[in-house]
């Protein structure tokens, strides 16, 4: 028992590791980041369940289950993008098996701690990105580090808003164990001044969201603990939090150093004269001195002042306006269709898909809401059984701390990005995991387990095959040197990736990239050399023309892959022509000219009823008319100058 015991603890360790990692790494937000990291959580979490197998069941287990399942279902129509989706539905998957860990863990307490002790690691990462980043090359030795300084912390997520609620979440942990220490003892002090130092990255967020809930959440516990003279304290660590923002605002050391020692200075001295109610003291010490220093001294009221600063939170709120722009494309897109409205249209299908609804100009690769991008991505299935789940959660579960987090978790996510970063969909888990105490259990039903086995061997599976794929992606192609084995074993490596995951547009473009690098390199081979291999350069060709008509055939609503395909046919077919008729020119625009139009009538006719492919269509028609108006001055070919009339007469283009 006592081995069983440690292998367990081993192994959700290695998940806690996982998942800071995963946080560390820009929190996951792009799939070459969090992929590996996502298959070792899958991998250490199967073999955990196993070495924990129970026979019992919750109903929370179901639903979290069937929701997994909801992102699957586009997969039998069309989705916006395969690459995107199956993404969606690897990392959604991993979040039920997260929960599973959490769930039947015997201690779930230490998924709580350890999620503080990350915030507050990322809270003081985010302080030096204030500072003199002195964590810069560390940080970009694992492949993390910052945005460019833009006068809020954001850590190495690179976006503040996220920061500042785990650092709510863990406020309010903290002082929920505060309640249980005696008023003054060292432990108390010692959490205060964390959950300060949290309050204090909260305002260098400058995230509004965060800060409403900061007051809300902190009374709120107060109310629900019945430590009503707390509520006092609430408000004058947001003083305190604003003064210290301010100090940080001009030197950061110094600032969280003059923090720290007022602090504790000020209680210690109080203490010893056994005063009582001493934060109440030291707070209205503090926070009427420094706000009468800050905001009425008129050397720097105009710069920095504690009022000013204050109000600059509440000045602009285009970015809160414009999320309800995104919400009402999202709906549209949501609402273009039954299929669409029931089953959504796949991951990352509002940021493939909004700019054919958008009426005003913007750019947003989110939906700004988790509900609206569960919507959109896995229909009104989707958004039942999530809501069906976090009901059921919040009704049964009788821990109020954890309800409380979880609560704050999802009205952040409501509102803001949340369900496109891998730590925050695991954060949310993991807080659902520790919702489900004292659940009535029931017994495991053979179809749910067969179910559940067989999903994930394909889930593992299919993440199995795009890892192989993400460790035999080519490097960077701009940095070889002109070798011709070199190039070869790119190419190579390019094929061998592209079998696992032909979804990928990122391993096709590099793929194709590799392939035109290889053709300049033969024509260096050909200048010095005087070699020339014809029918290497066509199979090259060949391939490039076999991955566009790849793209399309899987990616059908994205409108780049359209636009990649005609410049790339473009670009090959004009080397061919400099290449093979070098002596012709007549003839080999001739046959590129006819070439391309038939390439762009296919276009027309397969993808008649797509948006992208027939603005793409009349795009490629419009730049192949004008070029070769100007070729055709220096050419003056009288085919090609029929077909120019041709376009003209059909296409309605002139000049």
């Amino acid at each position: 028992m006592l081995k069983k015991i440690n292998i367990k603890d081993i192994f959700e360790y290695i998940l806690l590791f996982l998942l800071f990692f995963i946080g560390l790494i820009k929190g996951g937000y792009y799939k070459h980041d969090e992929l590996f990291l996502v298959y070792l959580i899958q991998l250490v979490s199967g073999i955990y369940l196993v070495v924990n197998f129970k026979k019992k069941i919750y109903n929370t287990d179901i639903l979290f289950f069937v929701f997994s399942l909801s992102y699957c279902i586009v997969l039998f129509f069309i989705p916006t993008t395969m690459s995107g989706t199956i993404n969606s539905i690897i990392k959604v998957y991993t979040m039920f098996l997260m929960y599973l860990v959490v769930s039947r863990s015997d201690n779930k307490d230490r998924f709580a701690k350890s999620i503080v002790i990350f915030t507050i690691i990322f809270s003081v990462i985010g302080i030096d990105e204030l500072g003199a980043r002195i964590l810069d090359k560390p940080l970009e030795l694992i492949g993390s580090g910052y945005l460019e300084y833009e006068g809020k912390i954001s850590s190495v997520f690179q976006y503040s808003n996220l920061l500042g609620v785990l650092c709510i979440a863990s406020i309010l942990y903290l002082k929920n164990i505060c309640f249980k220490y005696e008023k003054n003892s060292v432990k108390a002090l010692l959490i205060n001044v964390i959950t300060m130092f949290l309050g204090t990255v909260i305002i260098l967020t400058q995230s509004k969201m965060a800060l409403f809930l900061y007051v809300i959440s902190n009374i709120a516990l107060c109310l629900f603990t019945k430590k009503y003279r707390y509520i006092v304290n609430t408000l004058f660590e947001i003083i305190y939090a604003f003064t210290i923002s301010l100090i940080i605002g001009y030197n950061v050391y110094i600032g969280l150093i003059l923090g720290i020692i007022l602090y504790f200075g000020i209680n210690y001295i109080l203490n010893k004269l056994k005063i009582k109610n001493i934060d109440l003291y030291v707070f209205t010490f503090i926070g009427i001195a420094i706000i009468i220093f800050f905001a009425f001294n008129t050397s720097i009221f105009f710069k920095s002042g504690l009022i000013l600063r204050f109000c600059e939170y509440f000045e602009e709120f285009d970015s809160t306006i414009s999320r309800f722009t995104y919400y009402l494309d999202a709906l549209k897109i949501s609402t273009s269709s039954i299929t669409n409205f029931l089953f959504g249209i796949g991951g990352s299908g509002f940021r493939t898909f909004y700019e054919t609804v958008q009426q005003q100009q913007y750019i947003s690769m989110e939906v700004h809401s988790i509900l609206i991008q569960i919507l959109v991505e896995a229909g009104i299935v989707g958004l039942i059984n999530f809501l069906a789940l976090i009901i059921f959660v919040l009704v049964k579960s009788k821990n109020n701390i954890y309800k409380l987090i979880l609560v704050n978790i999802l009205i952040f996510s409501f509102f803001d990005v949340f369900f496109t970063y891998a730590y925050m969909q695991f954060i949310l888990a993991i807080f659902i995991g520790l919702c489900c105490n004292n659940q009535k259990s029931i017994n495991v039903n053979k179809v749910f387990l067969i179910c559940n086995v067989v999903v994930y061997v394909l889930v593992f599976f299919i993440n199995t095959l795009l890892v192989i794929g993400a460790f035999l992606m080519p490097i960077e192609v701009n940095n070889l040197n002109n070798s011709l084995d070199e190039q070869q074993n790119i190419l190579n490596r390019c094929n061998l990736a592209l079998k696992f995951d032909r979804y990928d547009l990122e391993y096709i473009s590099n793929y194709n990239v590799a392939c035109k690098t290889y053709l300049d390199i033969m024509d260096i081979k050909k200048e010095i050399y005087g070699e020339d291999d014809e029918q290497k350069r066509k199979e090259i060709v060949n391939i490039i023309e076999n991955n566009l008509n790849n793209e399309l055939k899987y990616e059908k609503s994205n409108k780049y892959v359209y636009r990649d395909y005609i410049y790339y046919v473009c670009e090959y077919l004009d080397y061919i022509v400099q290449n093979n008729y070098s002596e012709n020119i007549n003839l080999g625009y001739e046959i590129y000219l006819e070439k391309l139009l038939d390439i762009l009538e296919k276009l027309k006719k397969e993808h008649s009823f797509n948006d992208y492919a027939m603005q793409v269509y009349y795009e490629g028609i419009d730049t192949i008319y004008y070029k070769y108006t100007q070729i055709n001055l220096l050419l003056n070919n009288q085919k090609i100058n029929d077909i120019l009339m041709s376009i003209e007469e059909n296409v309605g283009i002139s000049l």
